[in-house]
């Protein structure tokens, strides 16, 4: 009979022992409602995702009356994003029962890391928090002045949801990007359903993919693929007072590089450009950047997030465009069907309050479909929330 003192994997170690150097530790453990699913997230530095499936466990629990029962490991394996989450799935027999503490603890190369919360594990969280705005399933981001007419100043929306299956999620998404000013308008309403596989390279295929701005006077229908590489990295420090190592700050860059096609099926603008109906097909190659930076907080402050991206899109043929810098204040936005690149920049700094909201200061710049409206160096302070969709 095991009891919490015993050795685990030929070492004997704590809930408070603090590993040395940046071994690797267990941030949360949550259950399915199978009981035969758990949820193992590991805090920065994590292992690599190669070496998730190779671990070995022991997990035991125990329960109010009678001895501790031992559960086996059967797989374990990286969950989607894993690089953002640290998040793997442990499937164990016999499963968990009812109010059961558990107690896990894996071989990580030399390291033995263990993970005891001395309670039951919670169930699964339907929502996590995340430090990656491209990774959050709810996001808002705006300024909405609520009144007998509701006035909106800025808003920046998306919402997605992911059904898991063994190699890819099947993902249907919303994003909705709006200003009350027209050269800070992105004007942009689109909805896509996708297959993401995520790994160190991961892969997007998006079909199909509506794209519209927000009155509907010119619509895209088409697809698209995307192939992207990121890779975590991250610093540690000893805390002083609990002689404990500690994540001191945290960088994820991105690089992608992908395809759209597709046809616009309406152009309502184009009527002033001499155009019947909608300017036909495009096709557009999308070479991408992106970096995010995140640092623990001071005092109300939990953590600071700085992001930027930067991306091209290299048309392969005409396509709409709408100029509003320059323009005097009584003339109408100028549309243009024409192939120049449009580039679309973007970059922010979050004060989180929380893990899921905060204060955001942004910039944008640049030009989104299907109206490629062009925003002139937009700046704006705006309450932010994002939250990524929970494990499977």
């Amino acid at each position: 009979m095991l009891t919490r003192g015993a050795c685990l994997l030929g070492a004997c170690l704590s809930a408070t022992t603090a590993l040395a150097g940046d071994a690797p530790s267990i941030k949360t453990l949550s259950i399915a409602k199978d009981r035969t699913h758990l949820y193992v997230t590991f805090a920065s530095p994590r292992p690599e995702p190669s070496v998730i499936s190779k671990l070995q466990w022991v997990i035991n629990a125990f329960p109010p009356a009678g001895p501790s029962t031992p559960l086996t490991a059967v797989s374990t394996q990286p969950l989607r994003n894993y690089f953002n989450t640290g998040t793997c799935l442990v499937t164990v027999s016999p499963g968990v029962p009812s109010d059961t503490p558990i107690d896990v603890a894996a071989r990580v190369g030399d390291t033995v890391v263990t993970y005891r919360p001395g309670k039951p594990p919670d169930p699964k969280p339907f929502l996590e928090a995340t430090d990656v705005p491209d990774a959050a399933d709810l996001y808002f981001k705006g300024v909405v002045a609520p009144g007998h007419t509701t006035t909106v100043n800025s808003v920046d929306l998306k919402l997605a949801f992911a059904w898991h299956f063994s190699r890819v999620d099947l993902k249907p998404s919303l994003v909705y990007k709006h200003d009350g000013s027209d050269d800070k308008d992105p004007d942009v309403l689109s909805s896509r359903l996708s297959l993401v596989h995520y790994g160190t390279v991961s892969w997007i295929v998006d079909t199909p993919v509506i794209e519209s701005d927000a009155e509907a006077k010119t619509v895209n229908i088409g697809g698209g693929a995307t192939g992207i590489w990121s890779h975590h990295f991250d610093g540690r420090r000893t805390d002083p007072k609990t002689n404990v190592r500690v994540l001191s700050w945290a960088f994820e860059p991105e690089v992608s590089a992908g395809l759209e096609s597709g046809g616009n099926t309406k152009n309502l603008y184009a009527n002033n450009l001499g155009e019947k109906g909608g300017s036909g097909a495009y096709l557009r190659a999308v070479p991408r950047i992106a970096a995010f930076v995140s640092v623990p907080g001071i005092g109300p402050i939990q953590k600071v997030i700085v992001s930027a991206e930067y991306l091209v899109r290299i048309l392969a043929r005409d396509e709409l465009f709408l100029e509003t810098r320059d323009l005097p204040d009584d003339v109408s936005i100028k549309p243009a069907l024409d192939r120049h690149a449009r580039s679309h920049t973007q970059a922010s700094v979050k004060l989180m309050v929380t893990e899921w909201f905060g204060l955001e200061a942004g910039y944008e710049h640049g030009t989104l479909p299907p109206a490629f409206k062009f925003v002139n160096h937009k700046a704006t302070v705006s309450l932010v929330f994002m939250a990524a969709q929970g494990p499977r």
